[in-house]
């Protein structure tokens, strides 16, 4: 039978309809030794692994008429593997080549139309400092209704496993819904979903009470979930593009040790604030008071969901008003810390599961007037940048044989967040991946840069002995 999309994976279809980039991009860089690809040898190898890994990847995206419920996942009765794969060797040498031909891929739309994953294979780079030469890229990407950050990390493991995992069931077969079905069913649950709205709005609001009696007043400094507007928080003007910073991730482990109860995400949080906050300033930029972030965190341990997507998003005050870097990475320890529990606190309280009361046209509409409200607001609500964290594990996945040497993931912008950074760690490697609307970032290594030099700052400021850090790699 088909499976319906819960609201926690549907939000995302439908935020696309609102102008959202509702996508994830995963990059991994495997050492070919030399060897050749030929886009035959690459589809039977993908072939194979694609009918070990789980359905969604031979599943497409069923709308209901109207969009009167959630959509359905079902089996793509026309699926062609060559509509998903493509082989393409790098156009020169050098970095920006290759940022240019994977930001195309970014940029590009997921069809709906069919299973919404894609892997770009791109062979023959070389002149990269730190990548083998002859190296291999492999682009995978997936719609965001698939899953979330951790969840396409999972399904990239899979599909790049050294050793092949069991065969996942099949959970779609030849007796999925018809769309006239679906219909049926919404109309059908309809009166229902009226008194589920109400229900659940009722519930929310007794959910809210209760977290807010049950949690400890704590003091955080400028804990305000709105900013100033910044040059990324404006409507996009030109094409994505994209940089990366390499850090040897002991390095910055040794820095952590020295910030106690501080985490590598802290430290990540941290010298974001300060590149950001140095960047505006060379632009003559010196927004009104502190920047935020918006932080995705994972509540897989604190709720139980066959959703695909399980985060929530923290609004971290990356107190870029603090001139010290280890004064602003103990401020933003401090912020951190106290978003994360309240966010243990609603997701205790089953705040987060009431989304699944809300009905597919009352979600629609509220995003539509979202929409609207940002657009309006004189401040930022959220954060002025996103900051995902999601660690690649070990380096022991391959492609065709060839061995990973380091994964990263690139994140979309959209109207008023044109800048965003994702956070990545595999063996002794962390990187920093940015992504930014071409007008409003044009330098990108100036950018790269500050980001070398505010771990630098921050590495001297935590390590007693004055000692100076350089973690670049």
């Amino acid at each position: 039978m088909s499976i319906q999309l819960t609201a926690d994976d549907a939000v995302h279809v439908y935020a696309e309809d609102q102008g959202a980039q509702t996508k994830i991009t995963d990059v991994y860089v495997f050492d070919s030794a030399g060897a050749d690809l030929t886009y035959d040898a690459l589809l039977t190898w993908v072939s194979g692994r694609i009918g070990r890994c789980p359905p969604i990847f031979r599943q497409r995206l069923v709308r209901v008429p109207g969009d009167l419920d959630y959509p359905y996942w079902a089996r793509d009765p026309h699926f062609d593997l060559r509509n998903h794969v493509t082989l393409t060797a790098a156009a020169a040498p050098g970095w920006d080549a290759v940022m240019h031909q994977i930001s195309d891929v970014v940029d590009g739309p997921v069809e709906l139309t069919r299973p919404p994953w894609e892997l770009h294979v791109i062979t023959h780079i070389s002149g990269i400092a730190d990548l083998p030469e002859n190296a291999w890229v492999a682009v995978l990407k997936f719609h965001h209704c698939v899953g979330d950050a951790t969840e396409t990390v999972r399904l990239g493991r899979l599909l790049f496993a050294r050793d092949l995992e069991p065969v996942e069931p099949d959970s779609c077969t030849s007796t999925d819904r018809s769309r006239l079905s679906m219909l049926g069913v919404a109309v059908w649950r309809g009166p229902r979903s009226a008194i589920r709205l109400v229900s659940g709005l009722a519930k929310l609001r007794r959910d809210s009470r209760a977290a807010a009696d049950r949690a400890e007043p704590v003091e955080v400094r400028g804990s305000a979930r709105e900013w100033p507007r910044t040059r990324f928080n404006r409507p996009l003007t030109s094409t994505l593009q994209f940089g990366r910073v390499v850090f040897d991730l002991r390095t910055v482990k040794a820095v952590q040790a020295h910030c106690p109860g501080g985490t590598v995400n802290d430290i990540a949080l941290s010298v974001v604030a300060g590149a950001m906050s140095a960047y505006l300033a060379e632009a003559g930029e010196n927004p009104d008071g502190s920047l935020g972030a918006r932080v995705p965190r994972s509540t897989r341990s604190a709720r139980d969901s066959r959703s695909g997507n399980r985060f929530s998003v923290l609004s971290v005050d990356l107190h870029t008003d603090i001139a010290d870097p280890a004064e602003r990475l103990r401020a933003i320890q401090v912020s951190a810390r106290a978003e994360k529990e309240e966010l243990e606190n609603r997701e205790g309280s089953q705040i987060g599961s009431s989304l699944d009361a809300l009905p597919a046209p009352y979600m629609r509409m509220a995003l539509r007037a979202d929409a609207r409200a940002r657009r309006a607001r004189p401040v930022v609500v959220g954060g002025n940048t996103l900051i995902s964290n999601v660690g690649r594990g070990a380096a022991d996945v391959q492609l065709v044989g060839a061995p990973v040497v380091d994964a990263f993931g690139i994140l979309p912008i959209t109207d008023g967040a044109g800048l965003s950074h994702f956070v990545a760690s595999m063996a002794d490697r962390l990187t920093i991946t940015f992504t930014a609307d071409a007008v409003m970032m044009p330098d990108l290594d100036r950018y790269a840069l500050l980001l070398r030099d505010a771990f630098t700052e921050l590495a001297d400021g935590c390590d007693e002995d004055g000692r100076r850090v350089d973690a670049a790699m």
